[in-house]
């Protein structure tokens, strides 16, 4: 497979993944069920802990993923696949194994978009400009034809 520019620009990890597909798992995933597991291969003590005292699901998951996405070991992704085959997630293994990561996440391609949005409009500007400068001088040539006009009236006027 060809990498493509946005592939060197924003090189793609494992954990990159998880980002792709991260609503998808907080609404997925129920906490406890995971913690078990995560305890043993992700998480330390003192993370579930953290975890623990939080109140509700959905802030349960983000912050179980928070502590995820911020540890930068390679296996980290690998362990967590892990956990979801020992929680019996498999429709979300086969999810994360089906995801796409060539292509870039919708937050750098709306990004990307943007960036074109705004050149194209720098663009559209220089040329109103250039437009504008052009009817002033065609403005400018009219109005010192009318004068030199008038002076020649006026000189035929006086004779």
């Amino acid at each position: 497979m060809e990498s493509t520019s946005y592939q060197k620009k924003y090189p793609v990890n494992n954990l990159d993944i998880l980002r792709r597909n991260h609503s998808y798992l907080v609404r997925e995933l129920t906490p406890s069920i995971l913690m078990v597991n995560m305890s043993e291969l992700i998480l330390n003590k003192t993370e579930k802990d953290e975890i623990d005292n939080l109140e509700g699901r959905r802030e349960k998951m983000e912050k179980m993923m928070e502590i995820i996405y911020s540890k930068n070991e390679d296996d980290v992704y690998i362990n967590f696949v892990e956990c979801l085959k020992k929680s019996k997630y498999d429709n979300v293994v086969s999810k994360l194994q089906s995801t796409n990561i060539s292509s870039p996440c919708r937050g750098h391609r709306d990004i990307e978009m943007l960036k074109a949005d705004v050149k194209t409009l720098q663009h559209d500007v220089v040329k109103l400009q250039q437009q504008q400068q052009q009817q002033q001088r065609q403005q400018q040539q009219k109005q010192l034809k009318l004068q030199q006009m008038e002076s020649k009236l006026s000189k035929r006027g006086s004779i």
